[in-house]
């Protein structure tokens, strides 16, 4: 991914299918988090217990926050490094960069 000055996006990556899977993001029981830690995180919260599916990289500070498009298998995150990145599925209509 890349990274831009204040206010501006960067490419995030891609999603891992783990993430998304094969079925529809609006199936999906999927939950974000921003961290302290520079990483942002992906779970399952369909089952009994929550399984992380994917820390997402790319950030040089926190992560303050996170949230999902509404319709389109995308997440946003947003950190204290001055940059937004755009994480999307990998799917052929969706890519990296």
């Amino acid at each position: 991914g890349g990274s831009v000055g204040a206010g501006g996006a960067a490419a995030g990556g891609v999603l891992s299918e783990e993430a998304w899977g094969k079925q529809s993001v609006h199936d999906s029981m999927l939950l974000a988090t921003g961290s302290a830690d520079l990483y942002a995180y992906v779970f399952d919260v369909g089952g009994t217990r929550a399984k992380l599916v994917q820390r997402l990289e790319g950030h040089t500070d926190r992560v303050h926050a996170v949230s999902f498009h509404p319709q389109d298998p995308l997440l946003a995150t947003c950190s204290a490094d001055s940059t937004i990145k755009i994480w999307g599925a990998k799917t052929d209509r969706y890519r990296n960069g």
